[in-house]
């Protein structure tokens, strides 16, 4: 019994490259998570969205003049309601369109990435992202509250967490690269800067 022999780990390349990765991809239980809050968002979706920002805006002066909430007359508000819209067609597109696909959600993740290369680097620091995370849990968590039990309302947030840290981490990948002048994936020629 104790004397049993282990059986070595694998080493191999591929094995260390599915492991570094494993943090990259959803289960199919947290991509049901998400889609089910999705969907029942439905018509709330851009409120969604722009609630998250607005949170965002609320924990962070950086981010509330990154929106440019207080500059403009109108408090900036064309501008974050085109935020607010290319957001949300960027999740219609990974949880409705691709349903979640593991590699297009790092695809498309990656391209956003890219297509923020031309912001300041200071925009794009991760206490930024940190707040963004967080608020889009506390948001998940205000819209789930309704009929839910705690152990599904924690696992949807968990959920939602994880997918936003996969395209951040993506898409901070991308922006880093781009910004050094080397890229280590093809880019579409059609990713030219959208924000």
């Amino acid at each position: 019994m104790g004397n049993k022999q282990r059986r070595p780990l694998s080493t191999s390349a591929d094995t260390v490259s599915k492991l570094a990765n494993a943090h990259k991809y959803l289960t199919i239980k947290e991509k049901k998570a998400i889609k089910k809050t999705w969907i029942r968002l439905g018509v709330l979706q851009e409120k969604f969205i722009r609630d998250i920002w607005l949170l965002c805006a609320e924990r962070s002066p950086r981010i509330r003049a990154i929106l440019q909430l207080d500059e403009e007359p109108n408090g900036g508000a064309d501008r974050f309601d085109l935020l607010v819209s290319l957001v949300q067609e960027f999740f219609d597109r990974l949880i409705l369109y691709w349903k979640l696909d593991d590699e297009k959600i790092l695809e498309e993740s990656y391209i956003l990435g890219v297509e923020h290369g031309h912001l300041h680097e200071s925009w794009f620091q991760s206490i930024f992202w940190d707040i963004f995370l967080a608020s889009m849990a506390d948001t998940v968590a205000g819209v789930q509250m309704a009929n839910i039990s705690s152990a599904k309302l924690a696992f949807a947030k968990y959920s939602w967490r994880k997918f936003a840290q996969i395209v951040i981490g993506q898409m901070l990948e991308a922006f880093t690269e781009f910004r050094s002048g080397v890229m280590t994936k093809t880019v579409p020629s059609t990713a030219v800067s959208l924000i």
